[in-house]
């Protein structure tokens, strides 16, 4: 280490101290003659108590001392680059007022201003004696410490030159790319790159660095980054390589709805300050409108009565912090710049498919919600024709009715608007238009809900419209995910899913379709969950959707890993490794809304199955498309198997954290549609701060803080997403939502000092000499005040502890000995946001000299051991970390996963407990925390270990047991797989020959298995080590398999295939108390030789059905709630074997109760009332075959499930199953409660052919209502439930999730609304949200506000008839059939539900509709004279405002044919009405006698005939015209 003495030690040296100067460098010095060292030169400068030496406060040498330098108006271009090319650094990065100064020492000098082009900063005008600093702050300043820019026109663009040996090279164009060019414009404080181009910026004249970079592109510094030697040595003129960053992204203006209009606010030192000025303001305005992108400076409002630190700029500056800055306090700016208002979109439809001659046709101009009001001028470039509208829902529709020639051309949309004080216009991009043709042909409509993009970019994106009931509409904005848009993308045939948003706004009226949700592996959008009927799209919005076109990465973890396929003549071809590199990838990962690439290898994401992309790519790696990358034919035509090239990019860098003072604390924002937008929920908070922390590795959440008053659009997370942009989301306005994560502070750092020269560096470290003084100081950056550091020793237990003072701490040591030697670390702690966090440094390992002590390595980082156990396998967990062994507090943990890394690592058998150790001694509370392992991992420090040692909830720590000299390997749980024995450290399997029954129950004993099951050679593989070479001879009793006797083998070879198998039971250690029956009750697990309460607040579907399993019951029949008592918390994913293998933390959390049907179940099904059906046989578990189980079996079975009526009864439906069939028939009347209470008969056949095992599928239970809304879709929730209906209540964060699967249950379609005012409490349910029915839900007898819910299907569907007066309607083949020139009455009518409403009359032939009130629930619309132009086909829409919500409803479709002339018919029907009425007559006569009397009484006129004999003809017409039409008549007499 480099001691300089002047900068090291006060000008006002004591004499006592120059004998310990002198001693120095006589020790220093080898040929023992001092040196003369010369004093600073006046006006000489430092950066002090920064991270870097080019970083730091900054002071100046001024008559003998070192003053700081109080702030003034500064600029970056100026005055911070002077210093900075003083000290030799690179370019400047930064310029801030540094920490508050200490009291005493607030006096500083004052610069009054520099040109820039300085040498030295002793140049610059400095005035005035030393003073006070104003404000108690010194300036502070940060350079590039390796690498600046030079002959570029600002800070952000160069000449590459990187710092070495203390002089600058600059860089050769082939050893610098992309990446390397990422961490250059990070390092210097830019944006990303623009340009990067070899002699852009001339050659410089000094040497060129002769390395090449190999950056990764996410290094901090380019120091951080790898190089290699470069492959050839020169480096050819015109070949330095010149970059060009973009500006950097700290500039904004807010509050004037738009990113060009607003008060300027400047990021500053980790958050978002006001800029302030008095004079310049429109210099001011100007850089900032140039720097965002915004055109020119329209006006700069007075006014913003909020005061910064001020800025003033000349107005030629690039960006704001080029400008001179103080933080003198002065008034706000806001800004107007002339590109306020977004580009228009303009687009095109009509309703016949094409623009074809003579058919209408309409162009749409929409923009963005900016500002209201507003219009829309339509120009027509090939001619003067223009049309205004003014702007509505901020977009104007423009109707041609009939297409010629003279609508050819170019059209765009102007949108004009006037706001603040100026009128404002953008103008669209052009739309060209062609008139054709009329080809007719046949075309078949596409299929029902098919999808296409309309109106994007690429054939790719676009607004999702989806074809329903003969027409394309958009689909409505709801919560959708990336997995519904991976759907969509898989059936256009597209890509990777890139972006998901809301499209343009649509005029009023524009009906849309909802989608509910997709699970992801579907192959059509059709096969997703597509409920309720079209509606009006709620805040006038489309789903609009960005796939990538033309690659794709598939059989990946998330959306940025995979195997890369291109798109090769509309099929997708995998890529050969040879064909592609890092540039690709970067093109790739780009092209698929990814970060950087990570990873890229062969054979990483498998081989695909079809052919292989046969060109080779050659992109740079700049472009934005792969399209856009030059390819070439590949030289070898053969790709080898393992080739096809997998790639991992990193997650796209699109959310952050503002705010908090971190960038992992403070308000979720979203980069969406080229802005960054608040983040909201309403639930599921902490699912979405985790992934968040995931995201931005920032470690786990700390805490999810709710009242962030910002709004912003909805999204909801599981937690287990890679990135946000993976989980659903709605355009909701919900309360925003802020989080704090866990590794809030920097790591400190740590650093030796002296005064004496007793330091030095040696080959292990630094080194002080015996009994001489040295410091150890702490530092960490400005981000909180406050805190204090602890220094810990690690080779004893003594600690330190200072307060931080100007975020730093010194500890003095007065005379080094060898108690000193060790290793040292520096804790930063800080109570931030009502939590204590803490960050620790690095290791510091100091030697004292002279000290003769031999070198032992250390355990290697978060090494693992058990200590205090019975055996070298169990014990309380200790992990080595940072010098020292620490225990391992209690987590939710599984045994399935951290334990059985834990037991490999230490190379013991398998997991048999894990629990919490005995209470740790005062003082030891300390210990670290382990996130999560995947079971997988060889080392317990390859899991994820989050955060710094801190005390363990609670005062205990982990303690695990692992077998000792046994394991069962290449099973399904832990209590199945191959036997192997531990010999000398290594593992052995057995042969089957020397293994019996009896070692077997000892093996399981020991495993905390039950009894062995299945005992067998070969059972579970061979294993690849040795043979054991003994033979057991075990009891049975024994504890342990060392326990047992064991003798020679007779035959020393064991053959292959009888490495002995071992299925043992599964141990009986978790049962159901309190229920009536052992499959029924309060869920207990033996742990720790009690039995104890299992608790859980959420997954309780998977852990009640595991439980089930575990027990031999059937299926999960409910799961109610009621239980008081609170237990351990126990988390599974419901594949597991048994309950212990579950995760599970010792937080008390409610008990859970589970009730099991006994002697029945339904498995691998969607839900509880889905799957295969096996009864239980000899304790063991049967399918049963198609034939032996009818309708009224099925009725008996799902009811006896809690399910609803039989829906589906299949062989094969869910597969067949593993074991035996049941060999009875089932002969149940429907009736019984029980299938145990069904007659049986032998099976007439005994066997059962393959596909056959019955599948059933029960509907869900009507077992939820609403009730006084006026319909089954509207009204307060309630649960059948014991008995009795009874009111739901939910908290309000979970209202959303509750009403969506109400409406589902009930076929209602998707939520509307859940008004509030129900005061009718009942008990609570939550859930979240993709439950198939309420019984599915969490819920607990708190009473709760009543829930209600208003569902999308609100209204039934109306009827639609056709009637008429005059004879002209009869059925034909296709459907009723019109006479031309007769009259005819469409009817329109729905069920009483709601007063009011209006029906529309569609006619999807054409544009027409007609519109009349409802008068008793229905209108009729009458057509007076059919013709052609009235066939086609009919529906009603039947509309009502209820709830303060618009409902509509659409009738089926009246397909209306109009026939040829009617003559014909006419005559022929009025025949018979003459034939029908002489037979009357003729009857009437021979009937009735010819007394007087009975003539008057019996008196049959001929008119009164000829109405009966209408009447038949009536009769017989409604019978043609069909069921409508003859509900219409009989509603018209």
């Amino acid at each position: 280490m480099t001691v300089d003495l002047f900068h090291s030690v006060e000008p006002q040296l004591e004499t006592d101290m120059i004998p310990a100067v002198i001693l120095m460098i006589l020790f220093r010095s080898t040929d023992l003659q001092a040196q003369s060292v010369s004093p600073p030169a006046e006006y000489s400068v430092r950066l002090v108590d920064g991270t870097t030496s080019c970083s730091g406060k900054v002071e100046v040498f001024y008559r003998g001392e070192w003053l700081g330098l109080c702030p003034s108006w500064w600029s970056i271009m100026k005055e911070a680059k002077v210093l900075c090319r003083e000290l030799n650094c690179g370019n400047p990065v930064a310029e801030s007022i540094g920490p508050l100064v200490e009291d005493g020492r607030k006096r500083g000098l004052f610069l009054y201003s520099c040109r820039g082009n300085e040498s030295l900063f002793r140049q610059c005008d400095i005035r005035g004696e030393p003073g006070y600093c104003f404000g108690e702050y010194y300036h502070h300043v940060i350079c590039s410490e390796s690498v600046w820019l030079v002959d570029g026109a600002g800070l952000c663009s160069g000449r590459v030159e990187v710092k070495s040996s203390q002089s600058w090279a600059s860089v050769c164009e082939a050893d610098f790319d992309r990446q390397d060019a990422e961490v250059v414009c990070r390092d210097i404080g830019c944006g990303a790159p623009a340009a990067l181009q070899g002699g852009l910026y001339g050659e410089g004249e000094g040497q060129t660095w002769d390395k090449e970079f190999q950056c990764k592109g996410k290094e901090s510094l380019l120091l951080d980054c790898d190089t290699s030697d470069r492959k050839h040595n020169t480096c050819l003129p015109g070949n330095a390589v010149g970059l060009t960053c973009s500006e950097p992204d700290n500039v904004r203006l807010v509050g004037g709805g738009s990113r060009c209009a607003g008060g300027v606010e400047w990021y500053d030192q980790g958050e978002w300050r006001t800029v302030g000025t008095l004079s310049d303001v429109k210099a001011m305005a100007a850089v900032v409108c140039r720097q965002l992108g915004c055109g020119s400076t329209l006006s700069v409002l007075p006014g913003d009565t909020t005061r910064r630190f001020g800025v003033s700029c000349s107005g030629s500056e690039s960006s704001l912090r080029e400008c001179l800055t103080s933080y003198d306090l002065l008034p706000g700016l806001t800004v107007i710049c002339s590109d306020l208002l977004v580009q228009p979109d303009i687009s095109l439809t009509d309703s016949l498919g094409g623009v074809s001659r003579d058919h209408n046709f309409t162009i749409t101009c929409s923009t963005q919600p900016q500002y209201p009001g507003g219009s829309f001028l339509l120009t027509f470039t090939g001619s003067n024709i223009q049309q205004i509208q003014p702007a509505v829902n901020h977009s104007a529709a423009f109707h041609f009715p009939a297409a010629d020639d003279s609508h050819q051309g170019n059209y765009s949309c102007v949108y004009d608007n006037y706001v603040f004080s100026h009128n404002f216009s953008s103008e669209s991009e052009l739309l060209s238009l062609a008139i054709t043709d009329l080809q007719v042909q046949s075309v078949s409509p596409p299929a029902e809900y098919s999808v296409r993009l309309v109106n994007g970019t690429t054939s790719c994106s676009g607004t999702v419209e989806v074809f329903y009931r003969g027409e394309w509409l958009g689909l409505c904005p709801v919560w959708w995910s990336m997995r519904d848009v991976k759907v969509l993308c898989r059936e256009l045939n597209c890509g990777n899913p890139v972006s998901e948003s809301i499209g343009p706004l649509i005029e009023d009226g524009r009906r849309g379709v909802f989608l509910y949700s997709c699970r992801g592996n579907e192959s059509l959008f059709r096969q997703c969950d597509i409920r309720g009927r079209p509606g009006v799209c709620n805040g006038g919005y489309y789903h609009h959707v960005t796939c990538s076109e033309s690659v794709k990465l598939v059989d990946g973890a998330g959306l940025c890993s995979g195997r890369v396929e291109v798109k090769s003549n509309q099929s997708w071809a995998s890529v050969c490794e040879a064909d592609f590199d890092r540039q690709d990838a970067e093109v790739v990962c780009r092209d698929v809304g990814c970060g950087a690439p990570a990873a890229l290898q062969g054979g990483l994401y498998g081989e695909g199955g079809g052919q292989t992309w046969d060109k080779e790519f050659q992109c740079k790696g700049n472009e934005s498309l792969l399209l856009d990358c030059d390819t070439s034919d590949r030289e070898n035509n053969t790709c080898l198997p393992g080739n096809a090239v997998g790639l991992t990019c990193s997650e796209p860098d699109d959310v952050r954290l503002v705010g908090g003072g971190c960038r992992c604390a403070g308000g979720v924002e979203w980069y969406d549609q080229g802005e960054w937008r608040t983040v909201g929920t309403l639930s599921d908070v902490k699912a979405i701060a985790a992934v968040v922390c995931r995201q931005l590795d920032c470690g786990s959440t700390v805490s999810a803080l709710t009242g962030n008053i910002t709004r912003g659009f909805g999204v909801s997370c599981s937690g287990s997403e890679s990135s946000l942009r993976e989980c659903s989301r709605s355009y909701d306005l919900l309360p925003g939502l802020t989080v704090i994560c866990s590794d809030l502070l920097v790591q400190p750092d740590i650093f030796l000092t002296d005064s004496m020269g007793g330091v030095f560096r040696g080959h292990q470290g630094p080194e002080v000499f015996r009994g001489y003084s040295f410091t150890i100081t702490c530092s960490t950056q400005p981000q909180y005040p406050g805190g204090s550091f602890l220094l810990t020793f690690t080779d004893s237990n003594r600690t330190q502890t200072q307060p931080a003072v100007n975020h730093s701490a010194a500890f003095l040591f007065p005379a080094a000995d060898d108690s000193h030697q060790g290793n040292y670390s520096c804790v930063y702690d800080n109570d931030v946001f009502s939590h204590n966090f803490s960050s620790e440094s690095e290791l510091l390992s100091l030697t004292i000299t002279d000290l003769q002590a031999q070198s032992v390595s250390p355990p290697a980082e978060l090494s693992v051991r058990l200590v205090n156990g019975t055996t070298s396998c169990s014990g309380k967990v200790e992990v080595f970390y940072r010098g020292e062994w620490l225990g391992l507090c209690p987590s939710w943990w599984s045994i399935m996963k951290e334990t059985k890394v834990l037991c490999r690592e230490l190379n013991c058998g398998n997991p048999v407990a894990e629990s919490r150790g005995p209470l740790i001694e005062d003082g030891r509370g300390g210990g670290l925390f382990l996130y999560s392992c995947r079971g997988n991992e060889s080392l317990f420090r390859q899991c994820e270990i989050r955060g710094e040692p801190g005390v363990c909830d609670g005062g205990y720590y982990h303690h695990v047991t692992c077998s000792e000299s046994v394991r069962l390997v290449d099973g399904a749980g832990l209590c199945s797989g191959r036997v192997e024995v531990k010999s000398n450290q290594s593992w052995a399997s057995v042969c089957e020959a020397d293994f019996d029954r009896q070692d077997a129950e000892v093996v399981c004993g020991e495993l905390g298995c039950g009894a062995p099951a299945a005992l067998q050679g070969g059972l579970y593989g061979e294993g690849e080590g040795q043979t054991w070479d003994k033979e057991f001879q075990c009891k049975g009793k024994e504890s342990l398999l060392l326990d047992c006797d064991t003798s020679d083998r007779e035959n020393n070879t064991c053959l292959p295939g009888n490495a002995v198998g071992l299925t043992c039971s599964e141990p009986d250690d978790v049962r159901l108390v309190g229920g009536g029956s052992r499959c029924a009750g309060g869920v207990e697990w033996y742990d720790q030789g009690e039995w104890r309460t299992v608790g859980n607040l959420s997954d309780v579907k998977a852990i009640a059905a595991l439980v089930c399993r575990q027990l031999g019951c059937g299926s999960t029949v409910s799961v109610p709630p009621g239980n008081i008592t609170r237990g351990f918390g126990v988390s599974c994913s419901g594949s597991e074997s048994s309950l212990r293998e579950c995760s599970r933390s010792y937080d008390l959390l409610p008990g859970l109760t589970v009730i099991c049907s006994e002697s029945v179940r339904l498995v691998d099904g969607a839900s509880l009332c889905s799957g295969r059906v096996e009864v239980k046989s000899n304790q063991s578990w049967v399918s049963v075959c198609e034939a032996d189980f009818d309708r009224q079996d099925a009725e008996v079975v799902c009811g006896e499930l809690g399910c609803g009526a039989p829906a589906a009864l299949q062989g094969g439906l869910y597969g067949e199953g593993g074991g035996q069939t049941w060999d009875k028939e089932f002969q149940c009347k429907g009736n019984e409660s029980l299938l145990l209470d069904c007659d049986t008969s032998d099976r007439e056949n005994n066997t059962c052919l393959p596909g056959n095992a019955v599948g059933l599928t029960c509907s869900k239970p009507d077992d939820v209502r609403l009730v006084g809304g006026g319909s089954h879709c509207a009204g307060g929730v309630e649960w059948y439930d014991q008995g009795e209906w009874r009111t739901v209540g939910a908290d309000d964060w979970n209202q959303r999730d509750v009403a969506a699967v109400v409406c589902r249950q009930l076929g209602c379609g998707s939520t509307v609304s859940v008004p509030p005012g129900n005061t009718t409490r009942g008990f609570s349910v939550s859930c979240s949200g993709s439950e198939g029915a309420l019984r599915e839900c969490s819920r607990s007898y708190d009473l709760l506000p009543g829930l209600t819910v208003i569902c999308s299907d609100l209204l039934v569907q109306p009827d639609i008839f056709l009637t008429d007066l005059m004879g002209g309607v009869f059925r034909g083949h296709q459907g009723p059939e019109m006479f031309r020139g007769y009259n005819f009455t469409i009817t329109c009518s729905t069920q009483p539900q709601y007063p009011g409403g209006s029906f529309l009359l569609t006619f999807t032939g054409s544009n027409r509709t007609q519109t009349q009130p409802a008068v008793n629930h229905s209108a009729a619309f009458l057509f007076p004279a059919a013709d052609d132009s009235h066939q086609g086909n009919y529906s009603c829409v039947y509309d009502n405002y209820v709830f303060s919500h618009n409902f509509s409803s659409e009738s089926e479709l009246l397909s209306l044919t109009i026939t040829a002339s009617p003559l014909p018919a006419f005559i022929i029907r009025h025949v018979v009405v003459l034939l029908i009425l002489l037979t009357a007559i003729t009857t009437s006569y021979l009937y009735y006698k010819p007394t007087r009397r009975q003539k008057r009484v019996n008196r049959v006129s001929s008119m009164d005939l000829y109405v009966n004999a209408m009447e038949m003809v009536s009769l017989s017409s409604r019978a043609e015209a069909g069921p409508g039409e003859e509900r219409a008549a009989q509603g018209t007499e």
